[in-house]
């Protein structure tokens, strides 16, 4: 299923369902924490070499390419 040492970075808009599935799986994940400019969130993500993971609510483009038919 998931590689446990694939590492995720969530978007602080990410759900919080999202995060627990994958805590659950065995995921290692962390949420972005609150008030982080995106600059600094992709900087955490190179240092931590996480997997930055954004919240679609929030980004139309990715939305539409995740969910076009």
């Amino acid at each position: 299923m998931f590689s446990s040492k694939c590492k995720f970075l969530l978007d602080e808009n990410v759900r919080h369902e999202l995060y627990q599935f994958l805590n659950e799986k065995g995921v290692d994940v962390v949420k972005v924490p609150k008030g982080i400019k995106n600059g600094k969130v992709a900087q955490l993500s190179l240092k931590e070499e996480r997997i930055l993971t954004p919240s679609i609510n929030n980004n139309p483009l990715l939305r539409d390419f995740l969910f076009s038919k």
